[in-house]
């Protein structure tokens, strides 16, 4: 999923004939670095959708070769909605309760597109709420739930049930 900036990126990309690097930088205010970053996580997305990426011209600056498929990539990206931290807690959740084996943090991690840090601020907030249910979110060598089973049952039951309504 791309996040804000790197949509912005496309549209200019889409928009114009050539783009400078240092154009992108002064822009958005981030690294030339940052910037490439941004590209390398678009032609990903472009990749999947059989669209030619953005590339390096002879001149020096940056060409993305436009055609009626870009339009469309740009209106799926446009509507899928930047995870909030709530619905990333949710998630988080529904992945717990449905569980079959322990959950690797890195997993989330790239799951979610975040840091351990913000991952584990995650694991702590929902920790609590699952303390008030009498289950115990264990974290050792992966994450899994553990409790007894008519607590784990009802929580699944009522966290599937939000989903659903």
């Amino acid at each position: 999923m791309l996040n804000n900036r790197e949509i912005k990126i496309l549209e200019i990309f889409s928009s114009e004939e050539e783009v400078f690097i240092k154009k992108l930088k002064e822009k958005f205010g981030i690294s030339e670095r940052m910037v490439r970053y941004d590209i390398e996580k678009i032609n990903f997305v472009l990749s999947i959708f059989n669209i030619k990426p953005i590339y390096r011209s002879k001149s020096g600056t940056f060409k993305l070769d436009c055609d009626s498929k870009i339009n469309k990539i740009k209106d799926i990206v446009k509507e899928t909605e930047p995870v909030t931290i709530e619905k990333r807690r949710n998630l988080i959740k529904l992945l717990l309760i449905t569980a079959v084996k322990k959950i690797n943090i890195s997993d989330l991690m790239e799951k979610f597109d975040t840091s351990r840090i913000t991952i584990n601020s995650d694991l702590n907030r929902i920790k609590k709420e699952f303390e008030e249910k009498e289950i115990k979110l264990n974290t050792k060598k992966g994450i899994i739930l553990e409790g007894k089973i008519s607590n784990l049952i009802k929580y699944r039951v009522e966290k599937i049930s939000e989903c659903l309504n």
